[in-house]
């Protein structure tokens, strides 16, 4: 049971890479070299997906993991979690804390952890297995969400499901899922669903191999469509920045819930050491649906049109990403958040020289982004653009966002540091009250743990 000496360590924003998180790093990286290898084999119930999911639940207390490899398509680059009632609701029976040693657990074992993975990200970006780490951690984070935020979003998100049932003109069927996928059977018959409808695809492509043949033939097809679609699309959206610019103010408020939820969820990669690849990822697929890994950009008009299709990327991210917050936005957070952590006094010599090291190649990765080399070719409107972005707001262009409070676990450490010692030398009772009852709220500590502190008063 926890004590007042334990609860300055409950806050803990990092921790690296303890227990199986290395372990999913490894099998990832044997997934990806066979993607690499052949896009087109069933992933989901292999025997490494598997292996995946078994060092998922026993790293994070999951009751049951599904890990579903989406469509080959290089353009399908979905990947998404479903976040689950019980993470708002009937806290005795489930209790989500932050263990100072392994990070974020789930002590009950009843939430089931649905997430949809793609081969087509990592087969277009050349990701690697840290990367893709980076983006699954990121996922998983979302299952330990317990802010406002998250609990408006999921209640807005029952309000327009309910009102698709009920309208005549609506999808009830749509609807009827979306509630079912925030339950834990829901998301368990989804994914022994998802397990069985590759079992079938993957038989029909054994027993008629001319089947899979054709099937990729238009699904690359499909794939330079809509690469080539969305570069023409992105350069000719940029005449309207004048007009996202005036109306983003706006569009930041409406989406607020969600871009704080994607900051939780950031964090969680960051704890356990992942920040500078979560980086990487954002940037290899912001930049991979317009540019080939293996392309190699030669001079002349193909590197104008490259480089302008890039410097309006980089706008528009800028831009338009007011969701789930644009590249530059989240590495900046990244890097700030292990910069609060360092501010702490209780952290060991060796952890403070992994924290150091981590930002250093959070800020490596975003020095590079800054470069705008492609295949070792500069692009000197995308250089500029990338450069003013940084100077101008230093590199945070979500201001809006800045204004609301974060409801993180670790977030301002070394501040929640400071309160707890402060109430305990203090003769206020109430006031380290209200610090225990916070606590247990955000999720550090259970209720029995506070019970028993409350108890000790």
């Amino acid at each position: 049971m926890a004590n007042y000496e334990e609860l300055q360590a409950m806050v803990e924003a990092y921790v690296g890479q303890v227990g199986e998180i290395k372990n999913i790093e490894n099998i990832m990286g044997v997934i990806i070299d066979k993607i690499k290898q052949d896009p087109y084999q069933d992933f989901t119930n292999s025997k490494e997906n598997k292996l995946l999911e078994n060092y998922i639940q026993k790293q994070f207390g999951f009751n049951n993991v599904y890990c579903i490899w989406g469509s080959s398509s290089e353009f399908s680059l979905k990947m998404y979690t479903f976040v689950g009632l019980a993470q708002y609701w009937d806290n005795n029976k489930m209790s989500f804390i932050f263990d100072e040693k392994n990070g974020y657990y789930d002590t009950a074992h009843v939430n089931t952890c649905y997430i949809h993975l793609s081969t087509g990200v990592v087969k277009l970006c050349d990701l690697t297995a840290r990367e893709y780490t980076a983006a699954l951690i990121h996922e998983i984070g979302h299952n330990f969400d317990k802010s406002i935020y998250s609990s408006l979003q999921i209640l807005f998100s029952y309000i327009k499901s309910v009102s698709e049932i009920l309208s005549e003109k609506g999808n009830a069927v749509n609807g009827i899922l979306n509630i079912a996928l925030t339950t834990n059977s829901g998301k368990g018959i989804y994914g022994m669903l998802g397990k069985v409808e590759y079992d079938v695809v993957n038989a029909i492509f054994n027993k008629i191999p001319a089947i899979k043949y054709l099937y990729n033939g238009v699904v690359r097809i499909g794939d330079y469509m809509m690469r080539f679609l969305n570069s023409i699309v992105t350069v000719l959206s940029m005449p309207l920045v004048p007009l996202a610019v005036l109306l983003r103010p706006i569009a930041s408020l409406m989406t607020i819930n969600t871009k704080k939820m994607e900051e939780f969820a950031d964090s969680v990669a960051v704890t356990y050491g992942y920040g500078a690849d979560l980086s990487s990822f954002f940037i290899k697929v912001r930049q991979g649906l317009g540019i080939s890994k293996n392309k190699k950009i030669n001079n002349g008009i193909e590197k104008v049109l490259y480089d302008l299709l890039l410097a309006s990327t980089s706008v528009l991210d800028e831009i338009s990403s007011v969701d789930h917050g644009s590249t530059t936005t989240r590495t900046k957070i990244t890097i700030q958040l292990l910069k609060r952590e360092l501010q702490r006094t209780d952290i060991s010599p060796d952890m403070r020289r992994d924290i150091e090291e981590n930002i250093r190649a959070i800020e490596e990765v975003y020095q590079n982004y800054l470069s705008s080399k492609i295949k070792g070719t500069e692009l000197p409107l995308t250089l500029v653009t990338r450069r003013f972005i940084d100077r101008a707001f230093n590199g945070r262009t979500d201001l809006i966002a800045k204004l609301f409070p974060n409801f993180y676990y670790g977030d301002g450490a070394a501040n929640k540091y400071e309160k707890l010692e402060y109430a305990r030398n203090s003769d206020n009772m109430e006031e380290l009250k209200l610090y225990i009852y916070e606590s247990c709220y955000n999720g550090y500590i259970t209720n029995e743990d506070k019970d028993e502190l409350i108890s000790m008063m």
